[in-house]
């Protein structure tokens, strides 16, 4: 192929592009070299007849012709597969791919698992914020390949949408969690991450979602200090372990006003905090606890049935 590709190169470079080559009698080798060396020219006839002959080099025929295919794409017949070996072309560029998606026709792509997972990485890689029709765009979040893909997908596109079925559909073709959210009365937990929050604060931007209603002040809060489990006893009941939120590993000592609120415990229970064993009094609603005088330091007994009358 040396000695043919040194000949066509000494052919003057003025008749060198031919518009139409009868190419079904050449070897393969010698077609290559002609598209390499620039000798076919791009037309719709030459497409066409390396597409039946020696696919897929009529690809190649696009891509040595880059910028001008770029310019007369309507020109060609594309089918889905076409398609997506020029989005997968590592010589066109991703403005020039760009151009391509909006030219042909979007069932070429919408219909494409693999294609539509191509454009959609392509997307998410540039940033890309151009217009895209909401049917192509729920086809690109279908298929995309994380959540954080989708949703950006979305926020960077979401000019496109126009009408609260639109908003709709696109959460649904996001899957779960993200389709929960479309239900009435539901109230699915979505992670806590940057795009997800942006994503909310579009959604109550839009009226499609109402923040939660502010939560009621509780001034029984349990200390944070509490182990996960404690045993707690009280008079004339048998023991009971409730379990309490886990706290840092820091023990709990006693404060200097001995106030402790924990609405759970009952007067006169008695309580075991990491430095000793406390009974608890009650005040208007405030506890107060202090050194159990028969529990010893780092103990807990349950009482017995005559607790408190053999005291």
């Amino acid at each position: 192929m040396e000695s043919y590709t040194a000949l066509l190169r000494r052919i003057p470079a003025s008749c060198a592009e031919l518009e139409v080559l009868e190419v079904e009698h050449l070897a393969a080798e010698k077609v290559a070299v002609l598209i390499r060396e620039g000798f076919i020219a791009l037309s719709p006839q030459n497409f066409n007849s390396l597409k039946e002959h020696f696919p897929p080099k009529h690809i190649a025929l696009l891509e040595r012709h880059a910028a001008e295919f770029d310019e007369r794409i309507t020109e060609f017949t594309l089918d889905a597969e076409d398609v997506k070996m020029l989005m997968r072309s590592e010589v066109l560029s991703f403005a020039q791919k760009r151009d391509l998606m909006s030219e042909v026709d979007e069932a070429l792509i919408v219909g494409q698992k693999d294609t539509c997972r191509q454009v959609g990485e392509l997307l998410y890689a540039h940033e890309d914020h151009g217009p895209l029709s909401v049917t192509l765009l729920a086809a690109l979040l279908r298929h995309a390949s994380s959540a954080e893909q989708q949703i950006t997908l979305l926020l960077n596109h979401w000019d496109c949408i126009k009408t609260g079925y639109d908003i709709t559909l696109l959460l649904l073709s996001c899957g779960s969690p993200y389709d929960k959210v479309t239900e009435k009365g539901k109230h699915p937990k979505i992670p806590n991450t940057p795009y997800n929050m942006k994503l909310a604060e579009k959604l109550k931007a839009e009226g499609y979602i109402s923040p939660p209603p502010p939560r009621r002040s509780d001034s029984h809060q349990y200390p944070t200090e509490l182990k996960a489990s404690s045993r707690i006893s009280c008079p004339g009941r048998r023991s009971a372990s409730r379990r309490y939120p886990r706290a840092s590993p820091s023990p709990l000592t006693p404060s200097s006003d001995n106030i402790c609120r924990a609405p759970s415990i009952e007067p006169g229970g008695v309580v075991m905090f990491s430095g000793g064993v406390y009974s608890l009094c009650a005040s208007n609603g405030v506890y107060r606890y202090y050194p159990h005088p028969r529990k010893s330091t780092g103990q807990m007994h349950a009482p017995t049935r005559n607790h408190g009358r053999n005291a």
